[in-house]
């Protein structure tokens, strides 16, 4: 039932997988209708009209962490995601603004490995899905590293582009 709704849809994407990172990513990208299919879960559903939405949350996150004061900086090891140099950068960026960074290093990036770090954010240089799927786990807002100008208040709201996060 659900491939023959999408059959009806001309020129659109159908993404099977779950979490909103690569579906959201292909509506940018592509403007056209997309569907997901979530495996685990058996759900099928268009996803084309969460972009606004998508960008709304991202807005609201920003705001709320503008008056953070200590940062972590979460770096995975793992092959494709080593971003140390960017890790690097947001340090210097946020310690530019009087505020506090640490860099959190690990090969895999888990919530329960960083249990006990105490930040008011967490600035994300590994897998963008912590920022766009499971930020939710994690004890602390999680943005990504193009989001850390907006929190720290060197580019305004207004200029936010949440494709560049996708």
């Amino acid at each position: 039932h659900a491939m023959k709704m999408a059959n009806s849809v001309p020129g659109c994407t159908v993404y099977v997988g779950d979490g909103q990172f690569h579906p959201i990513g292909i509506v940018f990208a592509t403007n056209k209708p997309v569907f997901t299919i979530e495996p685990f879960e058996l759900k099928f559903r268009e996803i084309t009209d969460q972009k606004d939405r998508f960008i709304r949350k991202r807005m609201v996150l920003i705001g709320s962490v503008q008056d953070a004061k200590t940062f972590g900086i979460l770096v995975s090891t793992e092959k494709g995601q080593w971003g140390i140099q960017k890790a690097r950068m947001a340090k210097k960026n946020i310690e530019k603004h009087g505020k506090t960074a640490i860099i959190l290093v690990g090969d895999l990036v888990k919530p329960d490995y960083i249990l006990g770090i105490n930040v008011d954010c967490l600035v994300n240089t590994a897998c963008p899905r912590i920022a766009t799927d499971d930020y939710n786990n994690y004890s602390a807002p999680v943005i990504s590293f193009a989001e850390l100008p907006f929190v720290l208040g060197e580019k305004p709201l207004e200029q936010f582009d949440a494709s560049e996060l996708v």
